[in-house]
């Protein structure tokens, strides 16, 4: 295991993560781990506006009709009330 620091940009203050990725730079451990994050706040929001608790299907084509069913809903009630 390694224990990378990065500071964070918007607070300044030191970051540690704690990875078994041991032949990458510290910069990039620490962008995945950001993209990680969006991907993370991402699913939440699926789960929470969207209904996205459960898969109705579990091949690709599927999910994926579910996942633009969900997204487009979230629009439309977005654009219907004004509200996120």
């Amino acid at each position: 295991m390694r224990l990378v620091v990065v500071r964070d940009d918007s607070t300044g203050k030191p970051l540690r993560i704690l990875t078994s990725l041991l032949d990458l730079p510290a910069y990039v451990i620490s962008l995945l781990y950001r993209r990680r994050w969006q991907i993370e706040l991402f699913y939440r929001w699926l789960k929470v506006w969207a209904g996205f608790d459960h898969l109705f299907c579990q091949n690709p084509q599927g999910i994926t009709l579910q996942f633009y069913v969900a997204v487009i809903a979230c629009l439309l009630m977005y654009v219907a009330t004004g509200r996120k």
